[in-house]
C-alpha cells in the first residue's frame, strides 16, 4: 500500500508532462524555423537533411516530452555517428539535480538551497565567514533602500543625494536567474545610471520593483579587460560534494559580448571550456545559437582564446572547494568567480546549474556521470 502514493505521484507527473505536448509542438516548430537558431557546423556537407533534423527533434520530444533547445549545440545535426542515449535530457537532469540539492537525504531532510538562491542571503553569509565576495552595498525593497551598516530604511531617492558617496555596483533581483534583472548601477554625485543610461527617480522606482540586492562592482584583472572590458568576465567552476569532501569537476570561462554589461551565456555571452589542471582556455568559444556560432577570438577585441591561462586559476579552484564545505547541505554547486589583480572573488553560487553546456562543449553525454553523482551520500 505504501507504493500507491508514489505511483499516483508519478502518474500525475506523467499526465502533466503529456498535457504540455501541444504547446511543446508549437515551440518545436518555432525553434526549427527560427533563422537565428543556426548550426555550429562549418562544413555544411556534414549536416543532416532538413527532414532528418525534424525527425530527430520530434523523436526527442516524444521520448523526453521536451523541446531540445540544445540540439545544435550538441551538434546532433551532424551526420557523424553519435550515441544519443548517453545524453541526459534537460527535464531528467533538472529532476535529479533538484532532488539531491533540495536535500531530502544529506542533512536530515532539510533544504539548504536558499543559501544560494537568495543573492543577498548568500553574500551576507559569505561575509560572515570572511570569504572573498564583493561587499554588500544595499538592499532595495518596495521603493526603500537599506544601506549596508545602517539599521533604518531610507527612501530610494537617497541614491540621488549628492552628499552621499559615489558607488559603482551591480543591482540584482535577489531571486534572478540567467542574467534576469541585473543592472549596472552607478551613482555619480546627484546622477544615477542604469547600464550607462541616466534615469530619473520615477523610472528607477518602476525598474526596481520588488527586492534587489546591490553588490559592489569588481575590478577585474587587466588581462581580462583585453578580451572584453565592458563587464566583469567570470569563471564558472563546478563542485560536487563527495564522502571525501568537495571536488572540482568542470570549469568554463564566460565573456560578455555585444555591448552587454553581464557575461551570461543566456543573453549573448561566450562560453569556453578550460583545462582544470592548468586553467588554459580551449581554442573555441560558443555563443548560444540565437546569438552566434563558434568563435576562436573575442569579436569585440579580436583577442584569441587559444593558449590563454586564467590568472590565479589554482587559487580560484582551491577557493570554491574550500567554500563548498560551508554549504555542506548542497550536493552540486556552480560558482561564479571573478579574477582581480590580487586574486579570486566569488560573485555567486548556484544550485540550479546547467549540464547542457558540458554536453555541448564536450560533444558527449553526461547522463552516466549525473546518475552516479546524484545518489544520496549522507555526511
Amino acid at each position: 500500500m505504501d507504493r500507491i502514493p508514489g505511483l499516483l505521484r508519478r502518474s500525475v507527473s506523467f499526465l502533466r508532462e503529456w498535457s504540455r505536448f501541444p504547446a511543446n509542438l508549437r515551440r518545436l516548430y518555432a525553434f526549427l524555423t527560427d533563422r537565428r537558431t543556426a548550426s555550429y557546423l562549418t562544413d555544411k556537407a556534414l549536416m543532416k537533411r532538413k527532414f532528418r533534423i525534424w525527425m530527430d527533434n520530434l523523436i526527442w520530444l516524444l521520448r523526453h516530452r521536451e523541446v531540445n533547445e540544445f540540439y545544435y549545440l550538441y551538434q546532433f545535426d551532424s551526420r557523424e555517428p553519435r550515441d544519443l542515449s548517453t545524453y541526459i535530457s534537460y527535464e531528467d537532469f533538472r529532476k535529479l539535480r533538484d532532488r539531491i540539492n533540495f536535500n531530502r537525504h544529506l542533512v536530515a531532510g532539510r533544504d539548504y538551497s536558499i543559501l544560494l538562491r537568495d543573492k543577498f542571503v548568500f553574500n551576507k553569509y559569505m561575509e560572515s565567514l570572511q570569504l572573498p565576495v564583493p561587499p554588500t552595498v544595499a538592499l532595495i525593497e518596495q521603493g526603500c533602500i537599506r544601506w549596508a551598516g545602517a539599521r533604518d530604511l531610507a527612501s530610494l531617492d537617497s541614491l540621488y543625494d549628492a552628499s552621499r558617496a559615489d558607488i559603482s555596483a551591480y543591482c540584482k533581483y535577489v531571486y534572478g536567474e540567467c542574467g534576469e534583472k541585473i543592472y549596472r548601477l552607478v551613482k555619480r554625485k546627484g546622477q544615477v545610471l542604469l547600464d550607462d543610461r541616466a534615469v530619473g527617480k520615477e523610472e528607477l522606482a518602476a525598474t526596481l520593483k520588488g527586492t534587489f540586492f546591490v553588490q559592489q562592482e569588481v575590478r577585474q584583472h587587466p588581462d581580462l579587460d583585453e578580451f572584453y572590458p565592458l563587464t566583469t568576465n567570470t569563471l564558472r567552476l563546478y563542485t560536487v560534494m563527495t564522502k571525501k569532501g568537495p571536488e572540482l569537476f568542470y570549469g568554463i570561462m564566460r565573456f560578455g559580448a555585444n555591448g552587454n554589461r553581464v557575461d551570461n551565456w543566456a543573453i549573448g555571452g561566450i562560453i569556453i571550456k578550460l583545462d582544470l589542471a592548468s586553467g588554459e582556455l580551449r581554442p573555441e568559444g560558443y555563443f548560444k545559437p540565437e546569438y552566434g556560432g563558434r568563435v576562436t577570438a573575442h569579436p569585440h577585441t579580436g583577442r584569441s582564446f587559444a593558449g590563454y591561462r586564467i590568472p590565479f586559476f589554482a587559487e580560484a579552484a582551491a577557493l570554491v572547494m574550500e567554500t563548498h564545505r560551508y554549504f555542506y547541505g548542497i550536493r552540486h554547486i556552480g560558482w561564479d568567480v571573478a579574477i582581480t589583480a590580487t586574486g579570486p572573488v566569488i560573485i555567486e553560487g548556484n544550485d540550479n546549474w546547467e549540464i547542457s553546456v558540458m554536453q555541448g562543449l564536450d560533444r558527449r553525454g553526461w547522463k552516466q556521470w549525473m546518475y552516479e553523482n546524484s545518489r544520496p551520500e549522507p555526511l
